[in-house]
């Protein structure tokens, strides 16, 4: 008889005797986290990896529980990642079953940025020798900020005005924003309208901060920095040490915005690239929107960045290219009486912009040079049609509707910088050169050229470690006007470690531009003809600042700013009437401003708040005619809080500016002085922040203009002297109340 072995039986029983053994061989393990004060830690981010062999490169991620605990998948070596809100990051190693404790610091709550606009060498905010304001990613996230105007409508000391056409524009220090300085990670950007850059065209999607100097920088960058400049840094292409970087950005806006953009970031050996793309789309807005035609223009927006960089030894050397074509439509009414006609108006605008940037020490010795070489190229294309509603047959108007201006520029710039050249003396020498073309048929003779070559140095020389100062001059020739010499000096004193003391004095200077030089608009209804006779427009800017930075305890910091400035611009170019309906340019004019701003801060781990208020004064031109008030002045009020809900860790923010009413002076045809102003108005938006997986997913959504501006009053004097009651016009602003939508996709 044979014997039948029961094995299922046996192996049931050798599974039952191996269990114990395998939970202690491979038990999993328990991560525990904890603060300082040794508070376990909730909703801690967690990531596993495994780093062995057998599930090399797998991944788990999870949270910490309320009692700061999260298992670990794997029964292996495993590297663990920590992130949490208001804690510095960390990364540990857990070994095969082992569980372990670990504690998370607390982030420094002041911490300093980085910046380099305006530096001999880059540097933290603190040590800068100018005041330099920082407005990095984060903030523009928390803003749901798309464009250079999203991001700069919340700042004291700016004010912005809307032409639904030609665009977004800025002053600052109470000075318009054809003196004020744009850049592109320090290379200028051209194409003004009436003086100005329309914000609007700035994308944000491929900037990382925006640095903001107020003051004069004409001694380091030359023309149209009187009032201060703006610098857009953009995000630089992966390290080599990465692994490719991919980002998505999708945006809706209930006005009928939508928006997308996308990013990729990577290595070839030892070459760093990366690409942007993006399209935004506006439909149209008008209130009541009953006709064709829009208050707010449909606009469409293609744009693209890319770069290319290579580390040779301590030297750098990277391209960068952008592109952008805009598509403004004006619709116009359909014409009485039968309404079947209409004429429709076209702006197109592009941008294309080459730039080779080197950075390192070239000369060795402790020398630290930088250059770039840029190739800017501007086009604004207006077309006029006469559309028949009807058939849809479009018939181009005279010529004298159509118009083409383009604007090509080569910007070459150098420098050299030694910290310690000799004991306690750091020294910046550099030159740039700017040659610009201009070309279409409203400019003299059809193409005018405008060449700049300048030279500049600046000397840093520190007394104490606590007394700094830097003096600073540079030198131009021009080919149009003679170009005047620009000093400028910087003091900072720091009389203990968390209080800083500046104060400066610069000139600044405003070239006259080639539409003001060599225009030639002259039709049936225009007379507009430009003088090569101008000379350029220049300032004196003083300026003091205060920062006081106080660490009350380990959760809790403070930091208090003040400031107060004055300006004052000799040569101011404006336009007048030479006889009849006959206008030009002429050098007849003087303007200045003065004010001051004081902030305070607050910071926790979960919270930052902001106060803040300016009030600046603008000079009233008829002042010298009219016993009128030397300046008129104007508040400013801000408040910015953000913070992030426990437990759910999502991030809330809430932006407000009061900008308070902007009074004008005139002079009547009877020689009467008449008071206007253009009437306060205030701005609040809300923004909520949810991340997931790990930061790989976000999803924002709020409110803009919860107060539901759209458009302000302007009120204009009467005979008497006195205001009207009601807006004699208005200006726009907004298009009202809007709710939005964002979604984020972060991969690295």
């Amino acid at each position: 008889m044979t014997m039948q072995v029961p094995y299922k039986a046996i192996l049931k029983l050798l599974l039952f005797l191996l269990l114990p053994l395998g939970s202690a061989v491979a038990q999993k393990s328990i991560l525990t986290v904890k603060d300082s004060l040794g508070t376990p830690l909730q909703n801690v981010s967690v990531r596993f990896v495994c780093s062995d062999n057998s599930c090399r490169g797998k991944t788990f991620r999870t949270v910490t529980d309320t009692k700061g605990k999260a298992a670990n998948p794997f029964t292996v070596r495993t590297i663990v990642q920590l992130s949490s809100i208001g804690f510095k990051s960390l990364i540990d190693t857990l070994q095969s079953g082992e569980s372990k404790t670990i504690t998370l610091q607390t982030k420094k709550l002041l911490t300093e940025q980085v910046v380099v606009t305006g530096q001999l060498t880059p540097g933290s905010t603190d040590k800068s020798i100018h005041k330099v304001r920082v407005i990095d990613r984060e903030r523009i996230t928390s803003q749901a900020a798309n464009t250079a105007r999203d991001v700069l409508s919340n700042e004291l000391n700016v004010r912005l005005s809307q032409d639904n056409i030609l665009g977004s524009f800025m002053s600052l220090q109470g000075l318009s924003g054809q003196n004020v300085k744009i850049l592109v990670d320090g290379v200028p950007v051209i194409g003004r309208q009436d003086g100005n850059i329309d914000l609007s065209q700035i994308s944000l999607a491929n900037v990382e901060r925006l640095e903001i100097v107020q003051g004069p920088l004409a001694t380091i960058y030359g023309t149209d920095a009187l009032a201060g400049a703006v610098n857009f840094i953009t995000k630089k292409p992966s390290s080599l040490d990465q692994k490719p970087e991919v980002s998505l950005h999708l945006y809706s806006e209930s006005v009928g915005q939508y928006n997308a953009d996308g990013r990729i970031g990577f290595s070839i050996e030892d070459i760093r690239c990366s690409v942007t793309v993006g399209r935004n789309f506006f439909g149209g807005f008008a209130n009541p929107d009953t006709s064709r035609f829009k208050q707010w223009k449909p606009r469409e927006q293609y744009f693209s960045d890319w770069s290319i960089g290579r580390a040779f030894g301590e030297s750098t050397l990277r391209y960068t290219g952008t592109y952008f074509n805009e598509l403004i439509t004006n619709r116009g009414e359909p014409r009485a009486p039968y309404r079947e006609t209409a004429f429709d108006d076209t702006y197109r605008t592009i941008r294309f912009n080459h730039t080779i940037f080197l950075e390192g020490s070239l000369f060795g010795n402790g020398w630290s040079t930088a250059g770039n070489i840029s190739f800017n190229h501007f086009l604004r294309q207006k077309n006029t049609v006469f559309r028949n509603l009807v058939t849809l047959e479009n018939t181009p108007t005279s010529i004298s509707d159509q118009d083409t201006s383009q604007f090509d520029s080569w910007f070459i710039r150098g420098t050299a910088s030694r910290s310690n050249i000799i004991n306690n003396c750091n020294l910046q020498m550099g030159y740039d050169i700017a040659l610009e073309k201009g070309e279409g048929r409203r400019i003299n003779d059809g193409k005018q050229t405008i060449n700049d070559f300048a030279i500049f140095g600046l000397m840093q020389y520190a007394f104490t470690d606590n007394f700094v100062v830097q003096p600073g001059v540079r030198l131009a020739y021009n080919t149009r006007y003679q170009a005047p010499v620009i000093p400028s000096v910087n003091i900072k004193y720091n009389p203990e470690e968390n209080l800083s003391l500046r104060l400066s004095y610069s000139q600044g200077f405003r070239a006259p531009s080639l539409k003001e030089l060599f225009m030639y608009f002259v039709d049936g209804n225009h007379n507009i003809q430009g003088n090569a006779n101008l000379q350029a427009e220049f300032s004196h800017n003083v300026q003091a600042s205060t920062d006081w930075k106080l660490s009350l305890s380990e959760h809790l910091a403070m930091k208090m700013e003040g400031s107060t400035f004055f300006n004052d611009i000799r040569n101011l170019i404006s336009l007048a009437v030479i006889s009849g309906t006959e206008y030009s340019y002429f050098n007849i004019d003087k303007f200045q401003t003065l004010g001051a701003r004081t902030d305070i801060s607050f910071y926790t781990n979960r919270l930052t708040t902001t106060f803040g208020v300016a009030y600046t004064g603008r000079y009233n031109q008829v002042e010298s005619i009219l016993s009128a008030p030397r300046f008129s002045f104007s508040p400013e009020m801000q408040v910015n809080c953000e913070y992030t809900i426990p437990d759910i860790e999502v991030k809330t923010a809430v932006f407000y500016k009061f900008t308070g009413r902007l009074p004008q002076f005139q002079q009547s045809a009877t020689g009467e002085l008449l008071e206007g102003y253009i009437e306060s108005f205030h701005s609040l938006d809300f923004t909520m922040t949810k991340s997931f997986l790990d930061n790989l997913f976000s999803v924002s959504a709020g409110v803009k203009n919860i107060a539901n501006v759209q458009n302000l009053g302007v009120f204009g004097g009467t005979a008497s002297g006195g205001t009207h009651s009601t807006a004699s016009s208005s200006t726009s602003y907004s298009y009202g109340r809007t709710f939005f939508l964002t979604v984020s996709m972060d991969l690295k």
